[in-house]
């Protein structure tokens, strides 16, 4: 399976190695968790990780789903071809990140997520999670499915976190 990163016009620049590096983590994770929607992540034979500011992430918002504003979190699946596997793209708003990552309140939580230290870089990585969680089968149309994907989520942003790939995700901020 083949994992790309791609940049599409933060306002807050992004190390695209180190996210790279961040995306492919938490599709390991994704893939061996211990659920049995977990297979369908193995089907995708690429994934890009789009790390996209609020412009884009309006757009694509738009043009998948049909909704005005921008996401936090946009999947998009495509399916396979008799010479192609199936591909998707994973749009994360970088710019809605480093807001939440910040203040999140108003937010709808779970208890792990009101534990421990929270940043714009787990933000961050915790719609990565989502976006992969999505590609491996996840619904959250409803709360008990929500409640389940983002204990996942959290649990795999944590395990990113301990292994340090949650640092350098961010360029120094220019003065």
């Amino acid at each position: 399976m083949k994992l790309t990163a791609a940049i599409r016009k933060p306002r807050r620049k992004i190390e695209r190695v180190a996210a790279r590096r961040l995306a492919e983590a938490l599709h390991v994770l994704a893939v061996s968790a211990d659920t049995p929607e977990r297979n369908l992540l193995s089907g995708f034979g690429e994934i890009t990780v789009v790390f996209a500011g609020d412009k884009v992430m309006t757009r694509v918002h738009r043009d998948a789903m049909g909704t005005d504003g921008p996401a936090d979190v946009v999947t998009i699946p495509y399916g396979a071809s008799p010479v192609t596997p199936a591909s998707a793209e994973i749009y994360v708003n970088v710019d809605l990140a480093c807001e939440r990552g910040v203040d999140r309140s108003g937010i709808e939580l779970i208890r792990s997520e009101t534990t421990g230290e929270w940043s714009p870089e787990h933000e961050l990585a915790l719609y990565v999670a989502h976006g992969l969680d999505h590609l491996a089968g996840g619904d959250d149309a409803y709360k008990t499915g929500f409640k389940a994907m983002r204990g996942r989520e959290i649990k795999w942003v944590r395990e990113a976190e301990k292994a340090g790939l949650l640092k350098n995700i961010f360029k120094p901020e220019e003065r």
